[in-house]
Protein backbone atom coordinates (compact mmCIF):
# COMPACT_ATOMS: atom_id res chain seq x y z
CA UNK A 1 0.00 0.00 0.00
CA UNK A 2 1.25 3.65 -1.04
CA UNK A 3 -0.44 6.54 0.61
CA UNK A 4 -0.17 9.80 -1.24
CA UNK A 5 -1.09 13.07 -0.13
CA UNK A 6 -2.23 15.96 -1.61
CA UNK A 7 -3.15 19.85 -0.58
CA UNK A 8 -6.57 18.60 -0.66
CA UNK A 9 -6.77 15.13 -0.90
CA UNK A 10 -5.23 11.87 0.50
CA UNK A 11 -4.78 8.30 -1.74
CA UNK A 12 -4.37 4.86 -1.14
CA UNK A 13 -2.96 2.99 -3.51
CA UNK A 14 -2.97 -0.84 -3.13
CA UNK A 15 -1.51 -3.22 -5.15
CA UNK A 16 -2.88 -6.83 -5.48
CA UNK A 17 -1.43 -9.40 -7.67
CA UNK A 18 -3.85 -12.08 -6.77
CA UNK A 19 -8.02 -12.09 -6.39
CA UNK A 20 -10.68 -14.55 -6.84
CA UNK A 21 -13.95 -12.65 -7.50
CA UNK A 22 -15.21 -9.14 -8.65
CA UNK A 23 -14.70 -5.88 -6.44
CA UNK A 24 -18.22 -4.11 -4.91
CA UNK A 25 -18.38 -0.65 -4.64
CA UNK A 26 -19.80 -0.92 -1.42
CA UNK A 27 -19.18 3.31 -0.87
CA UNK A 28 -20.88 4.64 -4.05
CA UNK A 29 -21.20 8.22 -2.15
CA UNK A 30 -17.15 8.26 -1.78
CA UNK A 31 -16.38 6.35 -5.64
CA UNK A 32 -18.25 6.49 -8.80
CA UNK A 33 -16.58 3.07 -9.89
CA UNK A 34 -14.39 0.16 -8.53
CA UNK A 35 -12.53 -2.11 -10.46
CA UNK A 36 -9.20 -4.06 -10.94
CA UNK A 37 -7.09 -3.59 -14.35
CA UNK A 38 -3.81 -4.74 -15.20
CA UNK A 39 -0.81 -2.63 -15.21
CA UNK A 40 -0.61 -2.05 -19.08
CA UNK A 41 -4.29 -0.83 -18.87
CA UNK A 42 -3.32 2.26 -16.83
CA UNK A 43 -3.63 4.58 -20.23
CA UNK A 44 -6.85 3.73 -20.88
CA UNK A 45 -8.54 4.28 -17.68
CA UNK A 46 -10.83 7.46 -17.13
CA UNK A 47 -9.29 9.15 -14.17
CA UNK A 48 -10.64 12.03 -11.74
CA UNK A 49 -7.25 13.74 -12.62
CA UNK A 50 -4.37 13.86 -15.01
CA UNK A 51 -1.50 13.59 -12.02
CA UNK A 52 -3.11 9.87 -10.89
CA UNK A 53 -1.90 8.56 -13.54
CA UNK A 54 1.66 9.49 -12.87
CA UNK A 55 1.37 8.65 -9.70
CA UNK A 56 -0.30 4.54 -10.25
CA UNK A 57 3.20 4.66 -12.52
CA UNK A 58 5.44 5.41 -9.38
CA UNK A 59 3.74 3.10 -7.72
CA UNK A 60 4.28 0.08 -9.72
CA UNK A 61 7.70 1.34 -10.81
CA UNK A 62 8.53 1.25 -7.10
CA UNK A 63 7.17 -1.96 -6.56
CA UNK A 64 9.02 -3.89 -9.71
CA UNK A 65 12.62 -2.27 -8.76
Amino acid sequence: MREILGDTFSMLIWLIEAWTGSPANVAPDEHDAIAWFAADALGDLSLAHDSYLAMFRQVLAGHRA
